[in-house]
């Protein structure tokens, strides 16, 4: 019975290896373009969300560009915005007093990237054409890709709220309060951060630009369009400029109330590792960091040593 089963998976192998190379043999493929140095620019619109420890974040409408400058430069700029705040309240997304004596989310990054290696590689595709009752049509071809490794550099200006929780231990606060003569440890309040951070570190970047054709009769010829713009880029960040404002607010028995803050944290340095991938002329986008944030220090028991780690990821549609 083993045997058996043997070789009737071993007939259908052989089978599928001649059946593939007969439908590779009846497809004609014709290059119309095929370019990626052509893809030097692309735009990207997304709704994100960025989320840090417990008190800092936002929701966001994000806008991405970015230009390739021949074989020197890069360049781009990222906008987000508070949708949160934009909504007013009034939409689907509600938010307590609080919130309304804080600044809206924001984060504005520039950055420009210079080329140390710009090569030209070759990168494998397959096209499904369809069926005839009888095949299943396909092939593989190749295209070529734009690969751009670099040095970068970012200024960012960040706006978002920063605060500590009621978990988090007084030997490890953000912050002190001042209410009389006295400092005292206010927990479950919330301050603004105004941040500005300079990023460097290594830039890739990886683009193509083409467009072939597939006939295999009696298959109805095919083409197949791909325009990508794929961008990494891994960065030290250092915060040159921190503002924490001087008040922190906090509810009690459903009032807003407010006190001068003193004996900040801060942790200066931190890292990041940020993507964005558009497809295509009018296709999907998806912007994505994750790191560690320069800014307001405040640990709580759950993340003792990760609590500037954030994530921030959109998705949307580009072009």
């Amino acid at each position: 019975m083993k045997n058996k089963k043997e070789f009737i998976l071993l007939t259908m192998f052989i089978a599928s290896s001649f059946l593939s190379k007969a439908q590779n043999d009846k497809v004609i493929i014709t290059k119309i373009y095929d370019d990626p140095k052509k893809n030097s620019w692309n735009v990207g619109m997304a709704l994100g969300l960025d989320i840090q420890n417990k008190t800092s974040g936002g929701i966001y409408y994000f806008a991405h560009g970015r230009y390739t400058l021949g074989k020197l430069m890069t360049f781009n700029l990222n906008a987000a915005m508070d949708l949160a705040k934009l909504t007013d309240g009034k939409g689907l997304i509600k938010y307590g007093e609080v919130y309304n004596k804080l600044n809206p989310y924001m984060h504005i990054e520039g950055r420009a990237s210079f080329h140390l290696s710009d090569k030209i590689k070759k990168v494998n595709c397959k096209a499904n054409l369809g069926s005839d009752g009888e095949y299943n049509y396909s092939t593989n071809y190749t295209i070529d890709t734009r690969e751009i490794i670099g040095l970068t550099a970012s200024i960012n200006i960040h706006n978002h709220i920063g605060g500590q929780m009621n978990d988090s231990s007084s030997d490890k606060r953000a912050y002190n309060v001042k209410v009389g003569n006295n400092n005292v440890y206010q927990p479950n309040s919330f301050v603004n951060q105004k941040n500005m951070i300079l990023g460097v570190g290594i830039f890739v970047g990886n683009y193509s630009h083409s467009k072939y054709s597939f006939s295999a009769a009696p298959v109805t010829t095919k083409s197949a369009k791909i325009k990508k713009s794929f961008i990494t880029a891994i960065e030290f960040l250092l915060a040159l400029n921190m503002n924490m404002g001087s008040k922190a607010y906090w509810e009690e028995n459903n009032q807003v109330k407010e006190g001068e803050i003193t004996d900040v944290e801060k942790r200066r340095m931190g890292f990041r590792i940020i993507t964005d991938y558009g497809k295509n002329k009018i296709g999907w986008f998806q912007h994505m960091e994750i790191g560690l944030r320069p800014g307001l220090y405040s640990p709580n028991k759950e993340s003792k040593y990760l609590n500037q780690g954030y994530l921030s990821w959109g998705f949307g549609f580009g072009f």
